[in-house]
């Protein structure tokens, strides 16, 4: 099976990803990329030695906050990634656009902003609330 062409003349698609989620594959492709940049970034930062013997007490903070920043980041691209990478695999098998838990049509506005999205606005808020009864405090 050869691949196929997307609508607006971008690359082939794979096999097995239908031509109405091109727009969709290429903006996820593009999120994966520049999340796998970024992640490359922050973790090289995160690396780094936090403190120089000679350096100033002031400047040892800093550094101890841009790691703490650092980190961060990379925690929240190591979720996003995970999101994105799982919504392509989604895409190949063939099960893009519709809820995990309702088994329904995601609506196509909703895929458009939100290109990784598992739920209908109606289950995710379902599943925001379960969680929120489920804290304890």
């Amino acid at each position: 099976m050869s691949p196929k062409s997307s609508p607006a003349g971008g690359p082939p698609l794979p096999p097995g990803i239908s031509p109405r989620w091109a727009w969709h594959y290429r903006t996820l492709l593009a999120l994966q990329a520049r999340l796998q940049n970024e992640r490359t970034e922050h973790a090289a930062e995160a690396a780094e030695p936090l403190e120089d013997p000679g350096m100033h007490p002031a400047d040892v903070a800093t550094d101890e906050f841009s790691h703490g920043v650092a980190l961060s980041l990379l925690a929240g691209e190591d979720n996003a990634l995970a999101e994105v990478e799982a919504a392509i695999q989604r895409l190949h098998r063939g099960v893009y656009g519709y809820c995990e838990a309702t088994g329904k049509r995601i609506p196509r506005a909703r895929l458009r902003a939100l290109p990784w999205c598992r739920y209908t606005v109606a289950a995710a808020a379902e599943r925001e609330s379960t969680r929120r009864e489920s804290r304890p405090g």
